[in-house]
């Protein structure tokens, strides 16, 4: 009966860009960037390139129930443990679209690094917090609606 009510997962992802102003799709692939979201039950990826650079964009979709993945699950990462050290892990409150996670990695022996921006969209509403998160999930299902849920990030390399 639920499985009936769950949203298709052949269209795109809701927090995937469309057209940005002044970026285009670049070119995937080149990237060392592996996010990890093995609960989640659809993942999009985009490149995009514009007069500051490249960034990569992850947008990990999630089933309303946590059946077969939980949008807060520990085992989802935007980064993969191999090849990167954690160099700063923060909340950044002043961002758009509203408040994210900014991690600063650094390659294992190599030089520069890639900085990570990301939070969660459950129906219309960001944060970066996973307990609200899941407040925001528990409110949706007391109205009797299953919610839209996602883990959006978007990362970009430094030298």
């Amino acid at each position: 009966l639920v499985a009936a009510r769950l949203p298709p997962v052949d269209g795109p992802l809701a927090g995937m860009p469309g057209r940005v102003p002044g970026w285009t799709e670049a070119p995937a692939g080149g990237t060392d960037w592996q996010p990890e979201f093995p609960g989640a039950r659809a993942t999009e990826r985009a490149r995009l390139a514009g007069a500051a650079g490249v960034v990569d964009v992850v947008v990990a979709g999630f089933a309303p129930l946590g059946d077969q993945g939980d949008l807060t699950s520990s085992v989802n990462r935007p980064y993969a443990d191999r090849g990167f050290r954690l160099l700063a892990d923060r909340r950044l409150a002043a961002a758009a679209p509203g408040p994210v996670r900014e991690l600063v990695l650094r390659p294992v022996g190599g030089e520069g690094g890639r900085v990570v921006w990301w939070w969660y969209r459950v129906d219309a509403a960001r944060t970066a917090a996973a307990r609200e998160a899941e407040w925001l999930t528990l409110r949706a299902f007391l109205a009797a609606r299953l919610p839209e849920r996602e883990t959006i990030a978007v990362s970009a390399t430094w030298a």
